[in-house]
């Protein structure tokens, strides 16, 4: 009953006495019903009181004899029941013991029972025990005991072994993992056996081959399997550190390759491909710990300029999409993205960029959003370009480079603009102030970049140009005209100060032409203000121009075709036309002009007359490389170096003794017949330029212009558009008696190969950027358009007239614009008007009335048919009705 009542309310004094009376109640009670007290007895003291002893004898007891024992709450005790008693209490006083940090004493627990009753949650505190305390021998040591390596006890192992922890594999347990290894189905055995060399000082040593040949070998084997990037990659990670040490490409690419997908694995086929080269192992997804190891590979080492080659320096497309994905993992705290302002604000307002302003950097993020602005400058994504910058500009405010490119990128949007033929908005002129901005801030921190002063003064010569012609054009509103007015001489001179610069800053690399030339335009330009002495001094600057093109190895051909034109054979042929425009265009606007002037004037045109463009000389000593450059960096010739030793100053000096020679021969001539003489040169020269190019439209432009200017109408009309019968009163170029009619036949007409559906049909633009900068082609075809209407109506050609109107007043394809539209506009209606007019005259004056109403009538059917100036041509017809029914 004692016992009874002790299993339903345990009172361990009384279990105690129940202890004590078991040597006598064995006397008393028979076996069985002893063996039943004694189990229940030791069921109850070993579970209220936590000892195992007395569980273990109840075991005893129950395997003895085959008995079933019934506890007071009427529950079987079985074995099983204390089986699992036992062990729940072992995990409790095992979890208190590493609770308590007694892992030695845990250990020896768990290693005094055999491998085989080990537990699953045993084994499992056990490794926990060995990596705990830190024993990193003794715990190889006791697991190297094991015949069972699982996965838990291989990542122990790998645990001791790392490095720093100077623990080392002994043969028997080097032996197991090989085998493990050789299977090739778990990466944990080789990651052990790599710790195990590691520590054997494979590194240090001259083994260093031997590690690497181990590593090829576990990729080889666990790929085969598809398990090389098991375990987050470790194994390959790892192996990457040796194989980057060492340069083994075709190893590095391949462990990139099975664990990030890169470079894309490609598929290939044929006898030559081995199947052990083919690794179907799972993707491990990267992350930003992994991206240095990627980054610093696969990045260039130098990072490009902005001028610099597509190929030869950069990234890829496929490492582009790799920047992209690495991207994706930078840290927010590291993102530049929102804290773009100070340079966004400098860029659009001027705003100055604070001093204090830092950002937090990593090796990564100092240089990944450059390499991705350039790779998208280089392939003219610029929109990309632009933001990417902006962001590396962001984090680095001083790289110049990224300025430089800030600055070409929106000079190309400029520069869209200007070819596009749209109308100009404020949003255009925003983005010029903003690429002036780029290009100055690039410029304060390099001063000596010869290429970027060139495309800065390029630049602020095109806007200048741009607005002279707006203005003329009356298409500024009065605020904008106010404003241009007052910055148009400061424009040119901050032009001519870049050219000067990039004369100054030469490194030898840069064509010297072309600051030459840019210097001849700016002071063509300002000569309409500052006179004769801006006027010689542009002829200087073309003249040293010519000079360094002969010196570069200028050709110089009968004919250049305009495909493929040779070396700088269009360059040559552009200076010499501005040599003999430039002048022309003054004798022309100039009524008086001193004899010291015209005599000054002729010895240029001496010198031009005797150039090797006119005698077709080529460099006998000069050797020249055909530059390949990128499209927004001046390209470089390749030239010995007494070419690049001439200064401005040697120049200036042989100028001047060519001058001096020439006056010495000079003869008093009459003033009248010299400028007449001078004219018919520069003249000659436009024919000879024509006759060499003849895609040249500009000196087309400028024989007729002349002619117009000289009312010589039909001989304008025939340089413009051809097939006109000259009559005898129309020869000569002037008065001076020298016929150039035979040589006006042989120009065709710079319109004469005009459609239907395209006035400009045959004029193509001169393929040379550098002279045909953006705007150019639209102007001159607004001057050509414009003396062609001229002209028709001098020539009474009402017929053209309507023509043009129809032509211009229709909207062309995008491919077919060789007018802004405003201009195109413009035209159109003058053309109209200037028809309208011309009827009118004629019917006031012409005794054929008749004739002129049936001409008035086609016209109304031309325009009406044709859907332009409809009203207009409707109040024209109206005007004309009552006299064409009388």
């Amino acid at each position: 009953m004692t016992l009874t009542a002790n299993e339903l309310k345990f009172n361990r004094n009384e279990a105690l006495f129940l202890t004590q009376m078991l040597v006598p109640l064995e006397l008393m009670l028979t076996k069985d019903l002893f063996n039943e007290y004694s189990v229940r007895l030791s069921m109850l003291r070993g579970t209220k009181e936590n000892d195992n002893d007395f569980l273990n004898h109840a075991i005893d007891i129950l395997c003895e004899n085959e008995i079933e024992v019934m506890s007071a709450n009427k529950v079987t005790i079985k074995y099983c029941a204390i089986k699992s008693i036992l062990e729940s209490q072992s995990r409790e006083s095992m979890s208190q013991m590493m609770a308590e940090h007694n892992f030695d004493q845990l250990i020896k627990i768990l290693m005094s029972k055999p491998e085989s009753e080990l537990t699953a949650d045993e084994i499992e505190l056990l490794n926990e025990a060995i990596v705990s305390s830190e024993l990193w021998q003794k715990g190889v040591d006791i697991l190297s005991t094991r015949n069972d390596l699982n996965k838990e006890c291989l990542i122990t192992i790998q645990k001791c072994l790392e490095t720093g922890k100077r623990a080392r594999l002994k043969h028997p347990l080097a032996v197991k993992l090989v085998k493990l290894a050789a299977e090739g189905y778990s990466v944990l055995p080789w990651i052990c056996l790599y710790w195990g060399l590691i520590a054997e000082g494979y590194v240090a040593t001259n083994a260093k081959s031997q590690l690497i040949t181990y590593l090829k070998l576990g990729h080889q084997y666990l790929g085969r399997r598809g398990t090389c990037t098991s375990h987050n990659g470790q194994f390959l990670l790892l192996a990457l550190n040796h194989f980057i040490d060492v340069d083994v490409e075709d190893e590095i690419f391949r462990c990139f390759t099975c664990l990030y997908n890169f470079p894309v694995r490609r598929v290939a086929s044929g006898p030559s491909v081995s199947n052990s080269n083919i690794h179907k192992s799972p993707h491990i997804s990267l992350k930003w710990d992994y991206c240095e190891q990627l980054y610093d590979y696969f990045a260039p080492e130098e990072l490009p300029e902005y001028d610099s080659l597509v190929r030869q320096t950069g990234i890829t497309q496929d490492i582009e999409g790799l920047l992209l994905r690495v991207l994706e993992l930078v840290p927010k705290h590291l993102q530049p993205n929102d804290k773009t302002d100070p340079i966004m604000k400098y860029i659009d307002s001027g705003d100055a960029i604070g001093g204090d302003v830092t950002t937090e950097t990593t090796h990564i993020t100092e240089t990944i959003y450059y390499l991705l602005a350039d790779y998208y400058f280089k392939n003219k994504e610029f929109n990309k370009a632009r933001h990417f910058y902006v962001l590396d500009l962001t984090l680095n405010p001083n790289r110049f480079d990224s300025w430089a490119a800030s600055a070409l990128t929106r000079n190309f949007e400029v520069d869209q603009q200007l070819l596009s033929g749209e109308n100009f908005e404020q949003s255009f002129f925003d983005l010029t102030f903003a690429s002036q901005r780029c290009f100055q801030r690039a410029l304060q921190l390099e001063p000596t970049a010869t290429k970027l002063w060139i495309e800065f003064g390029h630049f602020v010569y095109n806007i200048t140009s741009t607005t002279v012609r707006l203005r003329k054009t009356s298409l500024f509103a009065t605020s904008q005209s106010e404003l241009t007015t007052g910055a148009i001489d400061d424009s040119i001179q901050m032009a001519k100060d870049c050219f000067e610069k990039a004369l100054k800053t030469d490194s030898g690399d840069e064509e010297l032409w072309l600051p030459y030339y840019m210097l001849g335009k700016v002071c063509e330009k300002s000569s309409k203000t500052l006179g004769t002495g801006a006027l010689l001094m542009a002829i200087r600057y073309y003249e040293w121009a010519e000079m360094c093109l002969f010196v570069d190895g200028t050709s110089y051909p009968k004919k250049i075709q305009y495909y493929n034109p040779p070396y700088l054979a269009v360059e040559a042929l552009e200076i010499h036309y501005r040599i003999h425009v430039a002048i022309l265009k003054y004798l022309t606007l100039h009524k008086k002009v001193s004899s010291r002037l015209l005599k000054r004037l002729r010895m240029h045109l001496i010198r031009a007359l005797r150039s090797p463009f006119s005698k077709q000389t080529a460099p006998s000593s000069a050797t020249s490389v055909a530059p390949v450059d990128h499209d927004y960096a001046t390209a470089a010739a390749g030239v010995s170096g007494y070419q690049r030793s001439l200064s401005t100053d040697s120049v200036s000096e042989l100028m001047n003794d060519l001058v001096d020679t020439v006056a010495l021969r000079e003869e008093r001539v009459e003033i009248g017949s010299l400028r007449e003489q001078l004219v018919m040169m520069c003249l000659r020269a436009m024919h000879r330029c024509v006759n060499r190019y003849p895609a040249h439209y500009k000196s087309i432009y400028r024989l007729a212009n002349y002619y117009f200017l000289k009312n010589n109408y039909i001989m304008a009309k025939q340089l413009l558009v051809g097939q006109v019968v000259l009559r005898p009163q129309d020869h000569g170029a002037g008065g001076d008696g020298q016929d150039l009619t035979e040589s006006v036949k042989l120009i065709p007409g710079l319109f004469a190969e005009r459609k239907n559906n395209n006035l400009f049909n045959g004029i193509w633009r001169i393929p040379i950027d550098d002279i045909d900068r953006p705007g150019s082609f639209s102007a001159h075809m607004f001057r050509s358009t414009w003396l062609l209407i001229r002209v028709c109506t001098f020539t009474q050609d009402y017929q053209m007239l309507c023509t043009i109107a129809i032509q211009l007043a229709r909207t062309p394809d995008k491919d077919k614009q060789f007018l802004r539209n405003s201009d195109r506009q413009i035209l159109a209606k003058f053309s109209f008007e200037s028809c309208n007019l011309l009827l009118k005259s004629h019917y006031g004056l012409s005794p054929m009335r008749d004739k002129v109403l049936m001409d008035v009538q086609r016209i109304h059917e031309r325009l009406t048919k044709a859907g332009v100036f409809v009203s207009e041509a409707n109040a024209m017809i109206r005007e004309f009705i009552p006299a064409y029914r009388r």
